[in-house]
């Protein structure tokens, strides 16, 4: 008597899908754990730097120096710039001109080659000031509003990847602008001393809210500093002789002096910034 000798393979083709299902599952759980490290890298990176920061006051005030090169006291770029108080208009980020229609433009955050491209600190809003340099000259204007859009930019121009990711409206009709043209977008902020919770004197930064049409509360960035009284957070503007100057004449600025004491530092750290750049 033969016996029949039966198969429990599964077909070729079944054993194939179910293959290429097993590497299309372990990929995305591959892409999810990658982006998951990379977002906890990031969060421990910020973390780390805040801590340096509570740390050390000298490097709260690289970061305000930073911000300072790139100020612009003649455009009243140094709002106030005395006694425990610094108001500034700080670059938030640069972007390209895609299309523009009077007192309208459309920008892009900036293409692949530019060393601008991720660099925005946050998206402009309403109250920001545009700014850019032009054939005649130097223009800026205050954004009187702002809406983040998603469409190509400058469509049959230029073989451009870019999107215009805003629409923005300015106070003023600006010059002429080329299309691919950079502008630079500022926002108001104040680094000053403030309580913290703990009663305790800190150096924060504190950003300007136009809806309100006042300055938001402080971030604390550096504790705990000395006061006011003592000395915790000076800030001096100069001229070209090395003279102080008063708010009046702030537009006249070359240097600026930062002093930051922390509560337990035997002594303070010092600055001495130049100003004035285009």
């Amino acid at each position: 008597m033969r016996l029949i000798r039966t198969s429990l393979r599964a077909p070729r083709g079944a054993t194939l899908v179910a293959t290429l299902v097993a590497l299309v599952i372990g990929s995305i759980a591959i892409t999810l754990v990658a982006r998951a490290a990379v977002a906890a890298l990031a969060t421990e990176a910020r973390l780390a730097r805040l801590a340096r920061l509570r740390d050390d006051p000298g490097d709260a005030l690289e970061t305000i120096a930073h911000r300072l090169r790139d100020s612009s006291p003649r455009d009243g770029d140094l709002l106030q710039a005395d006694g425990a108080v610094l108001a500034l208009r700080a670059r938030i980020g640069t972007g390209l001109v895609c299309a523009q229609a009077r007192d309208t433009l459309l920008l892009a955050a900036g293409d692949d080659a530019a060393p601008w491209r991720d660099a925005w600190e946050r998206a402009p809003r309403a109250g920001d000031v545009l700014r850019t340099s032009h054939d005649s000259g130097r223009a800026q204007s205050a954004l009187r509003r702002v809406d983040a859009i998603d469409q190509p930019c400058a469509p049959g121009a230029r073989a451009w990847s870019l999107r215009a990711r805003w629409r923005v409206v300015t106070a003023d009709t600006l010059p002429a602008l080329a299309i691919g043209h950079a502008v630079r977008v500022a926002a108001r902020e104040r680094w000053t001393l403030h309580r913290g919770a703990d009663n305790a004197w800190a150096l924060g930064q504190a950003t300007w809210d136009a809806a309100l049409g006042t300055w938001a509360t402080p971030q604390p960035l550096v504790a705990p500093m000395r006061s006011p009284a003592a000395g915790g957070f000076r800030v001096t503007a100069h001229d070209s002789t090395g003279a102080p100057l008063p708010l009046a004449r702030l537009a006249d600025a070359t240097l600026v002096t930062l002093v930051a004491h922390a509560d337990d530092a035997a002594a303070p750290d010092t600055m001495r910034i130049h100003v004035g750049a285009p």
